[in-house]
Parts: structure tokens; C-alpha cells; sequence
């Protein structure tokens, strides 16, 4: 099956259309999504002013993590940009622990790189699980609620993993892979995910009890946040990160190998892929083609055409395996295909507490204890919905 969604009204500098809800286009036909980049383009600058930040930032790491055996925690799945951002903080100095939330679903390959790696760098890992059965439980149950957050519940466990392991360790940096000038900022119709949402759906339409799952309340957060003083990291944002360069890079260093597309270390992306496109008519590849467009890594052109003319690139056999997998039957799937299509708005979430906090998650946000995308994707994202 293949879609041409370029029917749409397309922006003028990106290949961001009219399929995502929410966005607007200026007179001169650049979309919202080209604004921002350009505010986090003047916020995380690539000059000297940019690296001397970028070195403060560093110190502070350093400074605070002293006394400790790691300075930071950084979230590890074998792909290129935590597996860079791995290298790069070894390289700056820095002590790193490196936690991998295993859900079940990364392939071989992925584990294989991450091996590599960090005994490359003589750097420890921790490995989160949670019951294999529990997990697709809950994955069933997002299928079941014909929500196209499918992935909600692995981003909502990872983010969970990494504060509860900096709390754990006493650490106050958790490190990021990623650059908005690679991947872009995903609409928040297109990508929502909290744990009342996890909570939610599950209760809806699962059957087993959630007991190792990581689930993450708005409590939690905040506690982690205000009063341990945990933040987040982007050192990508400072950085020119280049991904073929990058690719080429981790290839020669620590023999690393490509999964084929983004996120697809992770086996269960590529099921998720073919119902987000068949069902939903979201193709993520416009955010990150976007984003590489801005920054002048991908002709506009070429994008357009390969959205147009190709699918998304998932792997029958991943698709094959992740319904057999669950145990689901073509029946079943189809079932689940043909459901009315809903979305985050449609079950209990935190979004519109966070909303009302709007004002105060703006402060936490410049005071870099959350990244400024939350802020611009949760409350001011939401601002478009609404009107």
C-alpha cells in the first residue's frame, strides 16, 4: 500500500503538511514547525557562544558527580544517537551510566552494539526488564484502544528507568541523544504519551495486573524533578551531528551496525510503523525529514519524492514476528485496523494538568531542568488543538 500524502498542503520550507493537526503556515507558507526549529536554532546556537555553554554545562556534571563512581545516566538501545552520545560523553571527560530499558523487543543486533560498545569504553550498564507477558498485555491493550500512540507505553517505561536510576545513584544529569536538527519535534497529536495515559488504556482494555511495569506518576515526575533536582541534557542541540558522518564513525570505531531506519533497534517499531501509516496516515518520516531538511542534510525534493513514491521501509518479517509475537491472529489485527481511530484526547491523561501548569513548567523549562521541546510540544502544541 502506498499513500501520497503530499496532497496535502505542504509547507514551503519543509515537507510538514496538512495531516498533521494543528499547524498553520505563515504568509509566506513556512509552517509552525519551521519557527521552531528556528527559536531552538537561536537557543542552542552551533558558535562559541553555543560551546562555552555547552563547557559550563559539562563543568557543572563534573563538579556535582565528583564524589561519585558516574556523573550522569545516560539511556542506551543500540541505536546511532544514544550510542554516539555514549561515545562523545567518554570522550568529554564525563562518567556515565548507562541504563537500557529492555522491553522484550530489541533485536540481537541492537544488544550486539550496545555490547560492544560500552566494553569499548569501559562503560557499565544497567538493564531494566519488566515480565515479558505483562508488557504485551499492555501492548494489546493499546491496540485494543485504537490509539495511535502504540509506542506510548516503551517512551513512558524509559523515561521512568532513567529518573528512577538517577535517583537511584544520586545523580542529577540524565544525558539525551537527541538534536532537534536530526529528528525534528513530533506533533503531540502524533506522539503523546504520560503514565495515567499508560494507566488508562490498560485498565480499559487489559487483562493481567501491572506489577513490574514502570510506571510513572505526574508525582514521581515532579518529585524527581523539583525536589531532587534531577534535569535533562541535550549536548546534541550544541553540537553539528551529522548522520551519515556519525554513522560512518561508529562503524570504523565499534564495529556498529544499522538497523535499516530510526528506531527500528527496537522490533515491535516496525508493526508499529504499518498500522501508523495504513490506519492513521501518519508517516514520521516528515518530522525527521523536515528537521534534516532545515538543517541542510536532505534536499526538500528528494524528500518529497521519497515519501510520495515508497512506504515506510518496515520489514515484513519484523511485522510477521511482532503479531505472532502477541498472539495475535490476521483476524484479530484486522479487527483492530478498523476500529474508529482515536487519540490521547479520548482517555485520562495528565495533559490537561500539565496545561494548567503551563505557566510553571515554562519557568522549569528555562531553568533547564525540562527541555524547552516539552514545553514547546505539551503546553504551547496544545494551544493549536485548542483554538
Amino acid at each position: 500500500m502506498i499513500m501520497k500524502p503530499m496532497s496535502n498542503r505542504v509547507c514551503s520550507r519543509c515537507i510538514m503538511d496538512t495531516s498533521v493537526p494543528g499547524i498553520e503556515f505563515d504568509i509566506r507558507g513556512e509552517c509552525n514547525y519551521c519557527k521552531l526549529h528556528d527559536r531552538f536554532e537561536e537557543r542552542y546556537p552551533l558558535t562559541a557562544e553555543g560551546q562555552k555553554e555547552l563547557n559550563q554545562i559539562i563543568r557543572k556534571i563534573k563538579k556535582n558527580g565528583r564524589s561519585r563512581k558516574y556523573d550522569c545516566i545516560l539511556g542506551l538501545s543500540g541505536g546511532r544517537d544514544s550510542c554516539y552520545m555514549l561515545s562523545w560523553a567518554v570522550k568529554k571527560g564525563l562518567r556515565p551510566l548507562a541504563v537500557f530499558y529492555d522491553s522484550g523487543w530489541y533485536s540481537n543486533q541492537s544488544k550486539g552494539n550496545i555490547r560492544k560498545i560500552t566494553k569499548k569504553l569501559s562503560v557499565d550498564v544497567e538493564i531494566v526488564t519488566c515480565d515479558p507477558e505483562e508488557y504485551k498485555d499492555i501492548q494489546i491493550a493499546f491496540l485494543k484502544g485504537s490509539t495511535n500512540d502504540i509506542d506510548a507505553p516503551d517512551d513512558q517505561a524509559i523515561i521512568a528507568v532513567l529518573l528512577r536510576a538517577a535517583a537511584n545513584y544520586n545523580i542529577k544529569y540524565i544525558l539525551s541523544g537527541h538534536s532537534f536538527r536530526t529528528e525534528g519535534n513530533t506533533p503531540v497529536t502524533w506522539s503523546y504519551m504520560d503514565g495515567r495515559y499508560v494507566k488508562d488504556v490498560h485498565r480499559r482494555f487489559g487483562r493481567k495486573e501491572m506489577k513490574t511495569y514502570p510506571l510513572l506518576t505526574f508525582r514521581e515526575l515532579v518529585y524527581n524533578i523539583v525536589f531532587r533536582r534531577i534535569k535533562y541534557v541535550y549536548p546534541l542541540e550544541y553540537v553539528y551531528y551529522d548522520k551519515l558522518e556519525v554513522s560512518e564513525f561508529l562503524k570504523k570505531e565499534f564495529d556498529w551496525i544499522y538497523s535499516g531506519g530510526h528506531h527500528f533497534d527496537c522490533q515491535y517499531i516496525h508493526l508499529i510503523t504499518k498500522i501508523l501509516r495504513e490506519k492513521f496516515n501518519i508517516d514520521k518520516r516528515k518530522v525527521e525529514y523536515s528537521a534534516l531538511i532545515r538543517s541542510g542534510q536532505m534536499n526538500r525534493e528528494d524528500a518529497i519524492s521519497v515519501i510520495e513514491s515508497y512506504p515506510v521501509p518496515e520489514s515484513t518479517d519484523e511485522v510477521n514476528y511482532s503479531i505472532e509475537r502477541l498472539n495475535i491472529s490476521k483476524n484479530e489485527l484486522d479487527k483492530i485496523m478498523n476500529l474508529p481511530p482515536k487519540t490521547f484526547l479520548n482517555y485520562r491523561t495528565y495533559f490537561r494538568l500539565i496545561n494548567r501548569l503551563g505557566f510553571f513548567i515554562g519557568i522549569a523549562c528555562k531553568l533547564r531542568f525540562l527541555p524547552m521541546s516539552f514545553y514547546e510540544k505539551y503546553v504551547k502544541m496544545a494551544k493549536a488543538l485548542k483554538s
